[in-house]
């Protein structure tokens, strides 16, 4: 009996060591992970920027449409054009047609000359060539070019811009618009 006794708390005492040996490795395991999760949650600089929309530059050309014979201003319908971007060949969606609602414009005198003209935002996230193309059952095909330049700005949430030049109707002749001696380089005359 006195050897059993022995043998029973030697093979107790090994158990408690195994388990105490898990239980050390799992202390382990918890404390790394509780570390590694206190270190992760150290706050940073808040960010000024979070939340805005920035990085895209959006530039509306327009598109004017003249009666070559009366000089007035050609009225267009809502579901007339197909715009296709040429770099993605998505086709756009978001074009409308002007009136001072949706755009206003305190010069009253501008913005009557300026109704119903084809507004077609440009949304630029880079300097480079771009292109679209208009169609429009009654009006014809229409391709358009521009060239948007990068500029640096000292917003640090809008780093870039990427305004409009050379924006142009490539297979058709078109004028600039001018309204009381000022040109408006992004409003295009087209008389048909």
């Amino acid at each position: 009996m006195v050897g059993v006794i022995p043998e029973t708390i030697r093979k107790l005492f090994t158990l408690i060591n195994e388990s105490l040996a898990v239980m050390k490795i799992k202390i382990l395991w918890l404390l790394a992970g509780l570390t590694f999760g206190f270190m992760s949650c150290r706050k940073s600089e808040p960010n000024p920027c979070e939340g805005l929309l920035y990085s895209i530059s959006s530039n509306p050309i327009l598109i004017k449409f003249v009666d070559v014979k009366s000089k007035k201003t050609i009225i267009l319908k809502e579901g007339e054009f197909k715009i296709t971007n040429n770099q993605t060949k998505q086709i756009l969606k978001n074009w409308e047609i002007y009136n001072n609602v949706n755009i206003p414009v305190s010069d009253t005198t501008l913005a009557s000359k300026l109704t119903g003209s084809l507004i077609i935002p440009t949304t630029v996230s880079s300097a480079g060539e771009y292109g679209l193309t208009i169609e429009s059952d009654s009006l014809g095909t229409f391709l358009i070019s521009f060239t948007a330049t990068e500029v640096k700005t000292n917003e640090p949430c809008v780093p870039y811009t990427y305004p409009l030049k050379d924006v142009k109707i490539t297979n058709r002749a078109f004028s600039v618009f001018q309204h009381s001696g000022k040109t408006y380089p992004e409003v295009l005359v087209v008389e048909i």
